[in-house]
Formats: structure tokens, sequence, C-alpha cells
């Protein structure tokens, strides 16, 4: 960048990035990626569609096609495109659950799975899962937010604090080295 005008370093010099290594994140961060909460009301819009009258696989498809893109919203995508082309229902599923490392994920996977291999109701297995996902995002805010107040005690005492009382006792000591002075 700079005074050459060019971003990267493949401008420069003929560097070829790896093969596969710029599709492929790390443990984290491919964590992080899939780690988004709008994406995450996935079981709870689906269990509205259920109860609207929609089959399984209909009511992802569109419950993918109301969020936001994102990787999980791929992933959504895909097992519901697998499943339309005649790939097995466990088959798809336990390729969807490799693929993602969200717990949460696998949990609602399973709860798919077993809902059509038992014949049971999804919807409100679906609703209590997204109520719980819910809860245990709420915990995680409320455990942040009790962090922040830890994170922000050194830069209030090393800066904030010798700036203030600066700024306020700035006049006096001015007074009392005039006073002294004299």
């Amino acid at each position: 960048f700079g005074r050459t005008g060019r971003w990267f370093a493949a401008d420069h010099w003929q560097v070829v990035p790896a093969p596969g290594g710029a599709g492929r994140l790390p443990g984290h961060a491919r964590l992080r990626a899939f780690d988004d909460p709008r994406a995450r009301a996935v079981g709870f819009l689906m269990s509205l569609l259920l109860e609207a009258g929609m089959g399984s696989y209909a009511a992802l498809r569109e419950a993918t096609r109301a969020l936001p893109p994102g990787p999980l919203v791929r992933e959504l995508e895909e097992l519901a495109r697998s499943r339309a082309i005649g790939v097995p229902r466990a088959q798809a599923i336990e390729r969807s659950k490799e693929q993602v490392p969200l717990e949460e994920y696998r949990t609602f996977l399973n709860i798919i799975e077993q809902g059509e291999r038992l014949g049971v109701g999804l919807s409100q297995a679906l609703q209590e899962h997204s109520s719980k996902m819910m809860e245990a995002q709420w915990h995680r805010a409320e455990m942040i937010a009790q962090q922040a107040s830890v994170k922000l005690l050194f830069p209030l005492v090393v800066f904030i604090f010798p700036a203030v009382f600066l700024v306020i006792l700035s006049p006096v000591i001015l007074s009392l080295f005039a006073m002294l002075g004299r």
C-alpha cells in the first residue's frame, strides 16, 4: 500500500496462496463464523412454519430464505438441497453435523432427525430448543457485561482519573505557585 498504490504482496511479487488455505478457517474462527445470533432463529422460524402446516424440509427452506446470508444459512441451504436431490435424510444430517462446529446446531439437527424418524411433532421441541438457546445467549451477554466493568478499571485509573484530577486541581496548583512565588 502506500506509495505504490498496491494492496497485496501478490501484486509486488509472484506470491501464490496455498491451495485450500483461503477456504478453511482455523477452529475458533470457524466457530465464530457460524455463531450468528440472527441465524440461530431458524428453530423458532421452523416451528412457526410447521404450525402453519408446512412439511419439515419445506419449512427449513423457507426459514433459510428468511434469514440473513451467512455460513450457517449456506449450510442449511445445502442440507435442504441435498435432501431435495434424494440424499438420504440421515446421511445429509450427519454431513451437516460434521460441517458446523456448533453444539446448538447439532442439537437442532438431532431434534429434526428424531422428529422425522419417530413421527412426533417437531414444533414444540423446536420452540423449546429455541427458547433454551435464547436464554443461553442472554446469560452470555450478562457475563460479558459483568466482565466489561473489570476491563474498564485499568484505563480509568491510569488515564482518565489523572486527567480529571489535573483539570480540577490545576487552578489550585497554579494559585499556590503564584502565592509561593510572591
